[in-house]
């Protein structure tokens, strides 16, 4: 325990750590602005009424003689795409923050793996190139214990860096597009 409360504040006692979760807030604001920004100004309160508007123009769209195979089986899967929406009563305009962590949160977890890994590297490199290797070496702990203490303070800052964005983008979302309700289907 006392080596990885060691690797945990060494972790923190770079400025790149703070870096990374501002940089994780900084992209859920973003995405969130861009979100905002194109998403329509309101919700269509019609939104199944334009929904069998699409499916009958590419049904219209099928019977046209001069479309390939590929294009055919795209407007079905469209079709069918428009029809499960109808079914489950699920509205593909609604604007939420469950809507926006569905869309972005999981396109900025990307992220929290490239940050792990290259906080991770520098773990076991730094030891080499800043000479404390030996001094951590000749210490009664074995080998496989101070890597072991490495990988789970990695896992450690893991959680921490994607706890960090859920709970930005769940604020960031509320702050923009409101709570939604949990029982909307999205």
């Amino acid at each position: 325990m006392s080596l990885v409360k060691n690797e945990w504040m060494k972790i923190f006692s770079k400025v790149s750590t703070y870096i990374f979760i501002a940089f994780l807030l900084l992209a859920a604001l973003g995405a969130a602005v861009i979100d905002y920004k194109l998403s329509p100004d309101e919700t269509n309160k019609d939104w199944k009424q334009e929904i069998n508007a699409d499916i009958q123009e590419q049904e219209k769209a099928l019977e046209a003689k001069e479309i390939s195979e590929e294009e055919k089986a795209a407007i079905m899967e469209e079709i069918n795409y428009n029809k499960q929406l109808l079914a489950d009563n699920i509205n593909p305009d609604l604007n939420t923050n469950w809507t926006y962590m569905a869309e972005w949160t999981t396109s900025l977890t990307s992220f929290v793996t490239l940050f792990v890994v290259i906080v991770c590297s520098s773990l076991v490199s730094s030891e080499f190139s800043d000479g404390t290797i030996k001094q951590l070496l000749i210490r009664p702990y074995k080998r496989w214990k101070i890597l072991l203490s490495k990988y789970i303070t990695s896992l450690l800052f893991a959680a921490l860096l994607l706890a960090s964005l859920l709970i930005f983008s769940y604020l960031i979302g509320i702050i923009f597009f409101g709570n939604g309700s949990y029982s909307d289907k999205i």
